[in-house]
Order: C-alpha cells, then sequence, then structure tokens
C-alpha cells in the first residue's frame, strides 16, 4: 500500500480506485452465481449460494499463488488433455486385480502416464505416490495388499480430476467475471494490491532499483505463512544482493 500511494506515477490507475469493501465483495459474487445457468456445479438447486465461500476463498488463494484467469483456464485445459490422453490407462486400472503381475503392471502404468505431456502438478502428484508406494506407504489401507491400496489411490486421482473439472471451469467464468467487475466499479482488494506491485516490479526493473534502495534490511515475519505472491516480491526485493550473505 505504501510503494502504490507513493508512487501513483507508476500506479495511475490506483488513484481512481478503491478498496473493495467485504460486503462488496460477497455482493458481487452472488450476483456474479445468481448469473450462471440452473444446472451450474456451482448454483446448487435448493441453496444457490452454497458454494458461496469456496468461491470467495479459492479466488483469493488463485490471487495468492499469482495465478490469473487466463493462466487458470490454461491450467484446466491441461488436466482435461491430460483425461482424454489418458483414458487405456485409466479403463486397465480399473481392470486390474490383485495378482503376482499387479506390482509391475501398476509401476508400467505409472511410467505411461508420466510420459504424457503432464502439468506440473499432476506430475508431482504421481510422482509423490509412486514415492509413497516405493517406501511402503500403502502397507496400511483398506485392503492388506498394497499394491491394491496404490491402485486405488491412482483411480482416485483420475475420479476427483472428472468430478472436479467441471466445477473449475465454472469458477473461472465467475473468477474472470468477478476482475472485470472489479475494475468496471474502480475496486481491488487487498490481494489485488499486491500483484499489482509485484506485476510492476517484474515489468519495470528501473522501479524496482528504486525500491530496492530504500531497504537495508528486511524482517518477514511469519515466513512459513508466505504465499507464492508476497515471496516473488520479497525475492524480488533481495534480487540486488545476490550472491551475498542474506
Amino acid at each position: 500500500n505504501d510503494i502504490i500511494n507513493n508512487n501513483l506515477d507508476q500506479f495511475i490507475f490506483a488513484k481512481d480506485m478503491e478498496a473493495l469493501e467485504e460486503i462488496e465483495k460477497i455482493k458481487i459474487v452472488q450476483e456474479l452465481i445468481e448469473s450462471l445457468p440452473n444446472n451450474s456445479v456451482l448454483k446448487p438447486w435448493g441453496d444457490h449460494f452454497f458454494y458461496q465461500k469456496s468461491i470467495i476463498s479459492n479466488i483469493q488463494t488463485l490471487k495468492r499463488e499469482n495465478i490469473s484467469p487466463k493462466r487458470l483456464k490454461k491450467l484446466i485445459q491441461h488436466h482435461q488433455n491430460f483425461l482424454r490422453n489418458s483414458t487405456l490407462q485409466y479403463e486397465k486400472l480399473k481392470s486390474l486385480r490383485a495378482s503376482k503381475t499387479l506390482e509391475s503392471e501398476l509401476l508400467e502404468i505409472v511410467s505411461s502416464l508420466l510420459k504424457i505431456d503432464l502439468s506440473k502438478s499432476l506430475n508431482t502428484l504421481f510422482s509423490y505416490h509412486l514415492e509413497l508406494y516405493k517406501n511402503n506407504f500403502y502397507t496400511s489401507g483398506r485392503a492388506k495388499n498394497p499394491a491394491v491400496n496404490f491402485k486405488n489411490a491412482l483411480i482416485k486421482i483420475f475420479d476427483n480430476l472428472k468430478k472436479q473439472t467441471p466445477k473449475q471451469l465454472e469458477l473461472h467464468t465467475i473468477y474472470k467475471k468477478y476482475q472485470k467487475k472489479l475494475e468496471q466499479i474502480g475496486r481491488y482488494d487487498f490481494d489485488d494490491m499486491i500483484l499489482f506491485v509485484l506485476n510492476k516490479f517484474k515489468k519495470d526493473k528501473n522501479f524496482l532499483l528504486v525500491v530496492q534502495e530504500q531497504f537495508q534490511y528486511i524482517l518477514v515475519d511469519e515466513y512459513q505463512d508466505t504465499n507464492s505472491s508476497q515471496n516473488q516480491i520479497l525475492e524480488l526485493l533481495l534480487s540486488k544482493a545476490a550472491g551475498s550473505k542474506t
């Protein structure tokens, strides 16, 4: 907030904008939910605002991880492509039964999945479960056979993706319209303010240098709670000191 207000010539748009009140945020989200079709997965019959808190929380998380509506759409499309390109592996997983060859078959399927053009998150997810299996995590579970527990965990990944994708697509629609609405009424929320500064630092190296000169020391309280956007600002402020002891 200080950086924006002390450098309004660098943030011209901010002069005519005001911070978004919580009641305004709720009202906007409710209006966007009501604008969805009646058969929408985020507008359940009987309680249209059932997902209201979840939508607000998810938009906040997306901003804090510096994921714009455009980037969110790409991530969802990546997941959709994965589901289309992994149909054979999914069907094979569903057909597998406990046997002496189950482990080798599962490892072969995971290996083929990792060769698909995965998003970073999906690659990490499958690799993570593979490591869990190799480290005997799946010796505990509903089945006595660890390989069966591993197979069920892999199937659950697919099922969750299929279940969540329609909700993610509608969240993208609401997120995109939410940002457009804020622009129209001249409002920004706290997470927008962080992104304004982050994007300015990335695009204007001279301005970043000016701000860097204002700080000799930086103390970050509760660093473990720092989100991605905040951490990127911190890294940029410290970038001038790269190579020195920090």
